[in-house]
């Protein structure tokens, strides 16, 4: 919906991804989304959704992290908040006495 109000439109998005549940005051911009995205895996990728295509745009980073908070900063640079995660996998096996 229009933030001066009108009628409610839909925003399409065919993929890759879809949109996670974050939307944010700061996060459209020229006609552009900002929003983590849901993906295959469990966790939500940065991604830039073209509002006239419905395209999405993973925005590439070196590391894996949840997205929950994204927006435009006034200069056009991304700004987010972003849960980072570190796991190890132990095995534990029985010893004989």
């Amino acid at each position: 919906m229009p933030l001066k109000g009108g009628a409610e439109q839909e925003i399409r998005v065919p993929g890759p991804l879809t949109l996670a549940y974050m939307i944010d005051n700061g996060g459209v911009r020229n006609g552009r989304l900002l929003a983590p995205g849901s993906s295959p895996t469990w966790y939500w990728p940065p991604a830039i959704f073209d509002l006239a295509t419905g395209k999405s745009t993973r925005i590439p980073l070196a590391y894996v992290s949840d997205f929950h908070h994204m927006s435009w900063t006034p200069d056009g640079k991304v700004m987010a908040c972003a849960l980072v995660w570190r796991s190890n996998m132990w095995k534990f096996t029985r010893h004989s006495h």
